[in-house]
């Protein structure tokens, strides 16, 4: 049974945080969600 994770991330650096969030994704299926800059 596979748990639906979520978390919730703030990077300084978006490119950084999407391909860790890809990099996440791929080895164990967790799914990164990053929220959009409100600056």
């Amino acid at each position: 049974m596979k748990k639906d994770v979520k978390i919730i991330m703030v990077h300084s650096e978006r490119e950084s945080a999407e391909a860790f969030a890809n990099e996440v994704k791929d080895s164990i299926g967790v799914e990164i969600m990053i929220p959009e800059n409100e600056e």
